[in-house]
């Protein structure tokens, strides 16, 4: 996750001075439409923010919603949704390197191009 709070505010056309006067209905629906790094970033910003991510309810219909995870384990459904967050960005990542390793290749005519 690379994005400051300010680029984050700044996706979703909302001025730090502004977190005060949020209310946790509007909170959630923010938090719709960001990631689970960008919601837990957010978190740290407000007491207002802190009070919705407190909410367990917030992280099982975000795992629901972004990844389709139902069930979780011995974990809260916070703590679920960091693991699986990072195990699904590391997956990203790691899927990008052997991309970009194999068009390299395919490049250099080192294998051939399916």
């Amino acid at each position: 996750m690379s994005d400051s709070v300010n680029e984050i505010l700044e996706k979703i056309h909302l001025q730090p001075n502004n977190l005060k006067n949020a209310t946790p209905l509007i909170i959630q629906k923010i938090f719709s439409n960001l990631n689970i790094g960008q919601i837990s970033l957010l978190c740290q910003t407000s007491l207002s923010f802190n009070s919705v991510c407190k909410e367990e309810s917030l992280w099982k219909d975000k795992l629901w919603n972004d990844y389709g995870v139902e069930i979780k384990s011995e974990r809260t459904w916070r703590e679920e949704a960091k693991v699986t967050f990072l195990q699904r960005e590391k997956w990203k990542k790691t899927t990008l390197f052997w991309n970009t390793q194999l068009q390299f290749a395919a490049n250099k005519g080192c294998i051939p191009m399916i």
